[in-house]
């Protein structure tokens, strides 16, 4: 550890008897002395103090009246020491030298304000009468007081630098975890950015696909609706049931445009095409032999029930009304056919009075058996049949 004597020439003897009483325990506690006595011919005596000064970590003080009169140390030394000892770069051990007024001066004020302990303890002054029981006491004293200042000092400085180690320490550990919360923040934002990319490009992808499915159904729909409607204009142009059944062969329900079209033209083809019925024959024989073929009980039973059929809007039929047969047959009003599967199919409708009478026959073409009856059906209204 250096340390720095700062002295006026008045007080060299003072300096020289501490400084030997220091020399004693200096190996032992590590300390480098210096003081301007030690420079050396044809060295700049300024530039030397100035640098030992900057180079100490504790500054010794001998306070005289002399000490406070040296224009050097108040104007040169004393500013730079107070400047070191502020910034943390340096101790200050005032020692009372001799007797003097130093606590009405600016550095008294300032040690004063920073608590800096004066040595010997109790403040006595080396050379002085009547305070030391001989010469040597007050330096073995002074010089006891230095070692535990420096002492407390260096507990203090340790302490500070592993504070401010420790604080550096978190402060590193600190931005460390700033940078790494930082590089995370960048990574997950990266990650976002190339999810939300590939999220749009897939997004993309599905709207094209979907577009060209799209395309694809319009273009097939289209070609089926130009073959459906060739096919149907080939069946059009034959105009025969083979024709038109090979079409709804092709082109089934409900995807085939002209179905209905071409199921009407059918049974239109199929009327054309029926074998005459003779009529003359089944009226007459409606006439005499209708009610031995017609299901008596069936009829009856279907629409004999007069609360039934008044829900259903008509007229029950009774025993009496199968007497009105032949004048149906006979004498119908309108006449509905239909041919399916070699059988045809007649109703006979007859407006007798208010009333409407249904017959419906049934002619099996192939059989013995060429007329059968299947019901009897009476309704009630004012409009008569067109």
């Amino acid at each position: 550890m250096n340390i720095f004597i700062a002295f006026a020439k008045e007080d060299l003897a003072v300096r020289d008897k501490l400084l030997r009483q220091m020399n004693l325990v200096a190996n032992k506690q590590g300390w480098n002395i210096w003081s301007a006595k030690e420079i050396k011919a044809g060295e700049r005596w300024d530039a030397e103090i100035k640098q030992r000064l900057m180079d100490s970590e504790v500054v010794i003080l001998l306070l005289s009246m002399d000490f406070f009169n040296s224009k050097y140390i108040v104007e040169t030394e004393l500013p730079k020491v107070v400047e070191m000892h502020e910034s943390g770069n340096c101790q200050i051990i005032p020692v009372i030298a001799r007797v003097c007024h130093w606590k009405e001066t600016t550095f008294g004020e300032y040690a004063e304000l920073g608590d800096i302990q004066a040595l010997p303890v109790g403040e006595k002054p080396i050379v002085s009468r009547g305070h030391w029981d001989n010469d040597d006491q007050p330096y073995f004293e002074t010089v006891q007081g230095i070692r535990d200042s420096i002492k407390a000092f260096r507990t203090k400085s340790q302490a500070e630098q592993d504070a401010e180690t420790q604080r550096a320490r978190v402060i590193e550990q600190a931005e460390k975890d700033r940078i790494a919360a930082l590089a995370a923040q960048r990574e997950a934002e990266k990650e976002a950015e190339s999810e939300r990319l590939r999220s749009a490009e897939s997004d993309r992808q599905r709207k094209e696909a979907s577009e060209r499915r799209t395309r694809s159904i319009e273009e097939q729909s289209n070609a089926y609706r130009r073959a459906d409607q060739a096919h149907w204009e080939q069946a059009a142009d034959d105009d025969t049931i083979e024709a038109y059944n090979t079409y709804l062969a092709q082109y089934p329900y409900p995807y085939g445009r002209m179905n209905s079209d071409a199921h009407l033209r059918i049974k239109e083809l199929k009327k054309q095409n029926a074998a005459p019925i003779p009529w003359g024959r089944y009226v007459a024989i409606g006439g005499v032999n209708i009610t031995g073929i017609i299901t008596l009980q069936h009829t009856l039973r279907k629409h004999g029930n007069p609360m039934t059929e008044a829900a259903r809007g008509q007229i029950a039929v009774a025993p009496e009304t199968f007497e009105f047969i032949s004048l149906i047959v006979s004498k119908y009003d309108r006449l509905q056919y239909e041919f399916v599967k070699n059988r045809h199919s007649f109703l006979f409708e007859k407006m007798i009075g208010d009333r409407v009478c249904h017959y419906i026959a049934e002619i099996r073409v192939g059989r013995k058996k060429q007329i059968c009856a299947q019901s009897l059906w009476i309704r009630k209204t004012k409009k008569p049949l067109v």
